[in-house]
């Protein structure tokens, strides 16, 4: 079964605390910038390769988002069927939607010392009193 799924509806999934592998298709680089809270990066083109060692259980809630293109998110949804499982859902309003509405978003980009607050430098010596 394969049903697309509107924003209300992934945030209730999220809020019940539902069994939910939240598969982000997007390039690697745009998960790190931000992604949905809780969201795995899978990239469309590895999905085949890596979704069963990410989620085991063929009888889990997967929710896809950011593909490439509406074609490609379907066909996500289609691969992920053709593997056996068979709770797919696609979240069509992707990251941007999600955004919009100020859900709670993740990142996997940490600053390095000279992208930190010029106001509080790192240093190793002790105050000056």
């Amino acid at each position: 079964m394969i049903k697309r799924l509107s924003r209300s509806e992934l945030q209730d999934k999220l809020e019940r605390f539902e069994k939910l592998g939240v598969i982000d298709l997007g390039p690697p680089e745009a998960y790190d910038k931000v992604h949905i809270t809780g969201a795995q990066s899978i990239p469309a083109p590895e999905l085949r390769r890596r979704v069963e060692a990410i989620l085991p259980d063929h009888g889990a809630q997967i929710v896809l988002y950011n593909a490439p293109s509406t074609e490609a998110l379907w066909q996500a949804a289609l691969t992920l069927q053709q593997l056996g499982y068979y709770s797919i859902f696609i979240y069509p309003g992707g990251l941007k939607d999600w955004q919009e509405a100020s859900l709670p978003t993740g990142t996997n980009v940490f600053p390095y010392p000279g992208m930190l607050n010029p106001a509080y430098p790192l240093t190793t010596e002790p105050d000056a009193a």
